[in-house]
């Protein structure tokens, strides 16, 4: 915190115009930042809302979840209370979310299944275009995180799971921001959807004036 202050006020008095903002992990799992010291001193905050799952996952989910659920924990729901309840403002808050998936090896097809083997965090553009396109595999919604995802069989008793964000689970997850009057929202990362015009036609959708 100490750092965080000084540099914010060396910055403001070169120019009091230049705007401070804090990346917030989506889960402060070691209490790293405390917000009752420092939230004056930030004009705004980007919670970083994925990796929920990822590579270091023992099981598959999603990698940004919508709501608390007993299949797959905390998630966007949880992480904004727990910093609502820090004393961060909705307003001053960005939703980061991501245009990539996660991919795991399973020897079950069930979600939520034991991971044998991480496989990578492909982008939207490659998930839309080898997977959907090009392979035909099925599409699928989770309504418990409000998550898209795909099942492939590699062969008997071998399965891949990948999660990921697509127009119907951020549709769901932009009219949540919306609701609650949430400052706004951020992507990781603009072009991972290269090609494919429909995440962006959705921004302009929810968010345009």
């Amino acid at each position: 915190k100490i750092f965080i202050l000084e540099v914010t006020k060396k910055i403001k008095q070169i120019n009091p115009e230049y705007m401070i903002s804090l990346c917030l992990y989506a889960e402060d799992w070691n209490n790293i930042f405390d917000i009752k010291i420092i939230d004056s001193y930030i004009d705004f905050y980007t919670l970083m809302g994925y990796d929920y799952y990822g590579e270091f996952s023992k099981t598959t989910g999603p990698v940004t979840p919508l709501k608390k659920s007993m299949k797959f924990g905390n998630g966007l729901e949880t992480s904004v209370k727990t910093y609502q309840n820090e004393g961060i403002q909705l307003d001053k808050l960005i939703i980061g979310l991501p245009y990539y998936g996660a991919e795991w090896y399973t020897r079950s097809s069930e979600i939520g299944a034991i991971v044998k083997r991480f496989k990578s965090h492909p982008p939207y553009k490659s998930i839309r275009e080898y997977y959907i396109d090009s392979l035909g595999i099925t599409l699928q919604f989770d309504p418990k995180s409000s998550s898209s995802y795909l099942l492939i069989e590699d062969s008997i008793n071998h399965f891949r799971q990948l999660f990921f964000e697509d127009v119907k689970s951020l549709s769901t997850k932009y009219d949540w921001i919306k609701n609650n009057k949430i400052g706004g929202v951020g992507i990781w990362a603009l072009g991972y959807d290269n090609g494919y015009p429909e995440l962006w036609n959705l921004l302009t959708e929810k968010f345009s004036q």
